[in-house]
Parts: structure tokens; C-alpha cells; sequence
């Protein structure tokens, strides 16, 4: 019964290192999230400085206006899914323009591979997936659209060629890196619990043993009074015998 309940309170102590390190993570995703949304805020911003047409910079603003409501919906709902997923929209909405005007000096391309990056960082492998088929659809129809002159492109198809062959390497990149994160995060979280049961069965093993040297004692201390109790009794039948012989001896 006591190994129960020592089980029972080891299993209710790890129960509470979880919870503490669960708090502590929601702690950083919040830190993190707040933190993206500032940097989405200021980029939004210079890209919106940037921006030399009007309609491009009306696109930058709703990007920046998007900012504040991420904020709000966030911090009133705790919504890390939204807030995540919110913020890779804000990048479509800052980059994807700049197939049309080529971006400021006419290197906007170059956002494209933090922007994949900033894709899988914020929505894992999955969401980062689809976002980027998102964009690449969008992107696509862009093309399209200068293609039969419905819309200028700001790049040769040589250049946007090579823009998405560096956008899939990044994406391959980001996944690579994060398939081999979770599987190395997935090893620790077995050899946690590993070490947990470990931990169980070893305290499990020195109550047992204690409970066994504690037995083993009392019959130590058992035989000892027996011994003690059998000593004094020879030694006294040894005395009797003595004063027997002693009295024979005078008769």
C-alpha cells in the first residue's frame, strides 16, 4: 500500500513539472508572438515608406492595419493560431505586390526566402505548406496577368524563374529543418518519459530495500535478545551446577 502511494505521489509530482513547464511554454509562445507582431509592424511600416505607387501602398497599409487587429484578437482570445497564421498573411500582402512593381529600388525580391522562412516558423511544416502554395498560386496568377498584358510584371521570367527556384530550396530548407526538430524533440520527450518511469520504479526499489533492511533489523535485533536470553541462561544453569557440586562436595 505505501509503494502505491509513493507511486501515486511521484506520478502527481511529474503531473506538476508538466504543468510548469506547460505554463513556461505558453510564456514564450506568447513572448515570441508578441514579438513578431512588432517586427510584422515595423517592416509593414518601411515597407509602406518605401512604396513609391499609390495603390502599392495602399496594400502596405492594410498590411499594417491588419497589425492592430492581430494585436487585439490575440490578447483578448489568447488565439495563437490566429495571431500565427495572421501574421503569414501580412507577409502575402507586403511581397506579393512586388512581382508587379519589383519593390523598392527594384529588389523586392529578395524578401521572398525570409518570408518562406517566416511561413514554416510560424505555422509549422503543414500550415507553412499551404501558405507558400498560396502565395505560389497567387503568383502564378500574377504571371498570368502580365503575361497578356493585363498587368506590367517588374521581372523577366529568367529572374522570376530563379526567385522561385530560391523560394523552393528555402521551403525544402525549412522543412528539412523542422522534420528533424520535431523528431528530436519527439526523442526527448520519450527519453523523458523513460527517465520518469525509471525514476518510479528506482524510488519503488530503495522503499522495497529500506522496507527489507528495516525487517531484517528488527530480526537482527530478535536473534540478538534470543542470543543474550540464551547466554544468561547457560551461564546461570553453569552456576547451579556449580553450587550443586559445591553442596555435594560438603555432604
Amino acid at each position: 500500500m505505501e509503494t502505491k502511494n509513493q507511486n501515486i505521489d511521484l506520478t502527481h509530482q511529474n503531473l506538476l513539472n508538466d504543468s510548469d513547464e506547460h505554463t513556461k511554454a505558453l510564456r514564450v509562445e506568447k513572448a515570441m508572438i508578441i514579438s513578431f507582431i512588432i517586427i510584422g509592424a515595423i517592416f509593414n511600416l518601411l515597407f509602406l515608406i518605401l512604396e513609391k505607387t499609390l495603390v502599392m501602398k495602399g496594400l502596405q497599409f492594410l498590411g499594417l492595419f491588419m497589425v492592430p487587429v492581430n494585436w487585439l484578437v490575440y490578447t483578448r482570445t489568447g488565439n495563437f493560431t490566429f495571431a500565427r497564421h495572421n501574421m503569414v498573411l501580412m507577409g502575402i500582402v507586403a511581397i506579393v505586390p512586388w512581382l508587379i512593381t519589383g519593390g523598392p529600388q527594384g529588389i523586392g525580391f529578395i524578401w521572398i526566402a525570409p518570408y518562406v522562412l517566416w511561413a514554416f516558423f510560424l505555422t509549422g511544416t503543414t500550415g507553412g505548406g499551404v501558405w507558400i502554395f498560396i502565395t505560389f498560386t497567387i503568383s502564378i496568377i500574377i504571371l498570368m496577368l502580365g503575361k497578356y498584358g493585363i498587368v506590367p510584371i517588374a521581372y523577366s521570367p529568367m529572374v522570376l524563374f530563379q526567385i522561385f527556384m530560391m523560394a523552393f530550396l528555402t521551403g525544402c530548407l525549412a522543412y528539412a529543418f523542422d522534420r528533424s526538430r520535431r523528431i528530436y524533440e519527439k526523442f526527448l520527450i520519450d527519453q523523458k518519459s523513460i527517465l520518469a518511469t525509471t525514476n518510479v520504479n528506482l524510488q519503488a526499489e530503495i522503499k522495497k530495500r529500506a522496507e527489507t533492511e528495516k525487517s531484517l533489523q528488527e530480526q537482527k535485533n530478535e536473534l540478538e535478545k534470543m542470543n543474550k536470553f540464551m547466554v544468561d541462561r547457560e551461564l546461570k544453569m553453569i552456576a547451579l551446577k556449580k553450587e550443586l557440586s559445591a553442596l555435594k562436595t560438603q555432604q
